[in-house]
Parts: C-alpha cells; sequence; structure tokens
C-alpha cells in the first residue's frame, strides 16, 4: 500500500472504526429499540401516507432521516419489524459515519491551515528537555 495514501486515511479509519465499532455490538445484541426509533418510525410512517410537505409540517424533528427510512419502507427492503429496526440502525450509523469522517476532514484542514501558528504558539508552554 502506498504509505503516504495509508497515512493519510489511515487515522480517520480508526476514527470510524473505533466509534463505530460499539454501536454495531449494541445493534446486534439489543432486544429493544429506544423512544428515538419509535419517532422516527412513527415520523416515517407520516411520510409514508402523506404527500412530503404535509409530512414535514407534521414532525418535530429533521424530515432526512425520517424519509430515507421511509423509503426504505416503501421500497419493500423491511417488511417485518426486526428488519425495520436494524435497517434504522444502519441508516443511523451511516449518518454517524458521514459526520464523522467530514468532522474529522474539517479539523485536519483547519489544522493543517494553521499549524505554524499553532506550533509557535504551543512552543513556549513545552518541557524544557523536550526542544
Amino acid at each position: 500500500m502506498n504509505p503516504s495514501l495509508q497515512s493519510r486515511f489511515g487515522p480517520a479509519i480508526m476514527l470510524v472504526t473505533i466509534i463505530l465499532l460499539p454501536r454495531i455490538w449494541v445493534a446486534s445484541q439489543a432486544v429493544a429499540p429506544n423512544k428515538d426509533a419509535i419517532r422516527y418510525w412513527a415520523a416515517a410512517d407520516l411520510f409514508v401516507l402523506n404527500p412530503p410537505i404535509e409530512a414535514i409540517g407534521s414532525i418535530d424533528s429533521l424530515p432526512v432521516y425520517p424519509a430515507i427510512l421511509a423509503f426504505i419502507k416503501s421500497a419493500g427492503w423491511a417488511t417485518t419489524p426486526d428488519l425495520w429496526w436494524r435497517s434504522s440502525q444502519l441508516v443511523g450509523m451511516a449518518f454517524y459515519a458521514v459526520f464523522l469522517l467530514s468532522a474529522y476532514g474539517a479539523g485536519t484542514m483547519m489544522v493543517g491551515a494553521h499549524r505554524r501558528r499553532l506550533i509557535r504558539t504551543a512552543a513556549p508552554f513545552s518541557c524544557s528537555t523536550c526542544r
């Protein structure tokens, strides 16, 4: 593998893996959904039964997640309650991974742009034996 790719994407892959592995394990072992999942399922049912504009006006959360769940349900990919719950867990983890990767990318861009300034600012506070 190319060493520059390994060092460039390695921290992001490690971050996503460390944070998502416990969530994947909990999703596979849990026996009952939490209250938020039930609220999102109800909002997804509104998207299935009503026009999108009317559904957006009647839910109390952001419409993206329930709309994707409604698409999964209407496409026939989640036919049983167990598949419905597992698919909602997968959608949630996908959103979480996108958030983590975008936050990591934004952080590395900010630190990269100000790296010299950060090093000069932190240099007086470093230990005298480390110089």
